[in-house]
């Protein structure tokens, strides 16, 4: 029963809680949409053309994260807590929400992960109104190499 008031508490009102199915059926095809559209035209059919003004950005941009991380951090099924999965799917609820969201993703040779030999450690993050948003690590723009950004 414990596990229930637990849950409640992420949601503060209704919509709380019909933004959690969202987000739970967007993650739910994700996988599908990575494996059939090309990035490129992934971020074009995640792209949506919003005329919502939204003045309350940190709010509801904190309530996403928080209910994305929710789903994310469960690490089941195809809900794996992956910077991929993170990145779109907080790109798409920003976005159509009319903020101005940008994703990137980079690439960087990570030595730690093969021992000798180096490999390509890709990660991906997005930015709020310029700033990066949801990233412990502040720094991925200069730690990362970019090999691909959306919108611009």
């Amino acid at each position: 029963m414990t596990r229930f008031k637990k849950l409640f508490n992420y949601f503060d009102t209704p919509g709380d809680v019909l933004l959690f199915f969202q987000i739970f059926l967007f993650l739910t095809v994700l996988p599908l949409l990575l494996k059939l559209l090309t990035l490129k035209k992934l971020m074009e059919v995640l792209s949506s053309e919003s005329n919502k003004n939204n003045n309350n950005t940190t709010t509801e941009a904190d309530k996403i994260l928080q209910l994305t991380n929710l789903i994310l951090n469960r690490n089941i099924f195809v809900y794996r807590n992956i910077c991929l999965k993170r990145s779109l799917t907080l790109y798409y609820f920003l976005s159509r929400m009319g903020q101005k969201v940008n994703i990137y993703y980079g690439v960087k040779k990570d030595t730690e992960l093969k021992g000798e030999h180096s490999v390509l450690d890709g990660h991906s993050w997005i930015e709020l109104n310029g700033k990066i948003f949801n990233e412990g690590d502040k720094d991925a723009p200069d730690i990362y190499h970019i090999t691909y950004s959306y919108p611009n």
